[in-house]
């Protein structure tokens, strides 16, 4: 994955760290938890102070949460679509082999669709497509985030796709839109599994 990440085509110098290392950051900071960029510096555990996790990437050190930030304002299109591919290609051979299990006699398949509030701060003027909608048991400024993963013996929870809606999005028409990216992201790995 490291050296698929090198050649992403993200339109920004190289001063101490190249583009490619600080989406390697974001990608790390991901499973830790890190809901904010500004938690990569600031959070209870920040990342950017771990060595050991730069190490262990081939990294000389990580950059702060605005370094990452101004790597992911240099992203347009294209690079969100070569990154797309990447992720994908690299979770490609774990759904392989999740879907081929539920190929199994007496498998079941069993998916799980959620839709989550993700606020923003109400002051804020540079959130495209944020709205005021109903989360975490009031009315805030925000997203919707709607995500469809598919449980698996081998791996637990495997997640095929996510999307943002703006905040005032209600779960009913989500639920389609899930359904509709299960089916396209499974591609070929589903064949022979009912839908």
């Amino acid at each position: 994955m490291l050296a698929r990440l090198a050649h992403v085509p993200i339109a920004q110098k190289t001063v101490l760290r190249a583009p490619h290392e600080k989406l390697v950051e974001l990608l790390l900071g991901l499973p830790t938890g890190t809901e904010y960029l500004t938690d990569l510096s600031e959070g209870a555990a920040p990342m950017v102070k771990d060595a050991e996790v730069a190490a262990a990437w081939k990294l000389s050190h990580l950059a702060d949460a605005s370094g990452v930030s101004r790597a992911l304002w240099a992203c347009d299109e294209q690079v969100a679509q070569v990154l797309e591919s990447l992720l994908d290609a690299v979770g490609r051979p774990f759904l392989n082999r999740a879907v081929s299990d539920l190929r199994q006699p007496n498998a079941t398949l069993v998916l799980d669709a959620v839709l989550t509030g993700r606020p923003v701060s109400s002051t804020c003027q540079t959130f495209p497509g944020a709205a005021f909608g109903y989360m975490g048991g009031e009315v805030r400024l925000g997203y919707q985030l709607a995500e469809i993963c598919l449980h698996t013996a081998l791996f637990g929870r495997q997640w095929l796709s996510a999307q943002h809606h703006p905040g005032d999005t209600v779960s009913a028409p989500c639920l389609l839109d899930l359904m509709q990216a299960r089916n396209d992201g499974w591609g070929a790995s589903r064949a022979g599994v009912p839908g």
